[in-house]
């Protein structure tokens, strides 16, 4: 469970959310059987990476866009909308922004 936890944050802190939402499902499996309340760390996990699964998103759709490929940008603009539905409304906000700032249609 630990080691399960450990690789979760190493990958929230890169913004890989998948593989991310694999070990803590793995952790949350094993908490279970062994009657451990895990909850609060899964929690503070996931603020990580999905904080900056929505900055590397972010990043990819402006490079994108500055590239003239608007539709790629697009696409990595719905992630990060999708990604700061997980976070407060102040990162929601900041995807909203960025989409303004490129001028990308949804």
């Amino acid at each position: 469970m630990e080691q399960d936890l450990e690789f979760a944050n190493n990958e929230a802190i890169k913004g890989y959310v998948d593989s991310m939402r694999r070990f803590l499902d793995d952790a949350t499996e094993k908490s279970k059987r062994l009657r451990t309340d895990i909850s609060y760390r899964i929690k503070d996990i996931e603020h990580i990476g999905y904080t900056n699964a929505v900055k590397m998103t972010l990043d990819l759709a402006t490079d994108f866009a500055q590239k003239g490929n608007r539709r790629i940008a697009d696409l990595y603009l719905q992630m990060a909308e999708q990604y700061a539905l997980r976070l407060d409304s102040s990162m929601q906000a900041k995807v909203k922004r960025t989409r303004t700032e490129l001028q990308i249609e949804p």
